[in-house]
C-alpha cells in the first residue's frame, strides 16, 4: 500500500485525498433538504399533539394531547 502511494505523483494524490474527504463528509452529514426542512416543521407544529409531554407535577397527567382525545373518545357515546 505505500508502495503504491509513493508511485503517484502529488497531484493525484492530492485529488484522491480531497475527493475522498468530500465523500466522507457527505456520506457522514448529507446536505440539508427541502423535505427535511419540512419535516422539521411539521414535527414543531404538531408536537403538542403527536408526541409524549412531560407529566405535569400538580396534576399528574401526561400523554400527549392526541392520546387524550383518542380514549376520551372511546369512552364517550358519540359518533367522532
Amino acid at each position: 500500500m505505500d508502495k503504491f502511494f509513493k508511485s503517484l505523483s502529488k497531484g493525484t494524490l492530492a485529488t484522491l485525498a480531497i475527493a475522498a474527504g468530500t465523500l466522507f463528509f457527505i456520506l457522514n452529514d448529507p446536505p440539508h433538504t427541502v423535505c427535511d426542512t419540512q419535516k422539521e416543521e411539521i414535527r414543531r407544529l404538531k408536537k403538542h399533539l403527536l408526541f409524549e409531554k412531560t407529566p405535569n407535577p400538580l396534576t399528574g397527567e401526561s400523554g400527549s394531547r392526541f392520546n387524550y382525545l383518542a380514549d376520551h373518545c372511546k369512552y364517550t357515546n358519540t359518533p367522532g
